[in-house]
């Protein structure tokens, strides 16, 4: 992590700075990669309804 490393701040510090969990800021630090591949293919969506429904619900994840 370049933040950290330039502020020298630690993996604890990190996570309260960033409000992630520690976990988080631990494998972003190491550069883990999930243990479980993915073994589905990726969803499409049709791009006029995702519109649709980020101008309806804007505040929504």
């Amino acid at each position: 992590m370049v933040y950290k490393e330039e502020h020298k701040l630690t993996i604890k510090q990190i996570s309260v700075h960033f409000d992630v969990e520690i976990r988080i800021s631990f494998c972003l630090a190491n550069k883990l990669e999930a243990c479980i591949p993915r073994h589905k293919p990726a969803i499409k969506m049709d791009e006029n309804i995702l519109l649709k429904d980020v101008e309806e619900f804007p505040d929504d994840y």
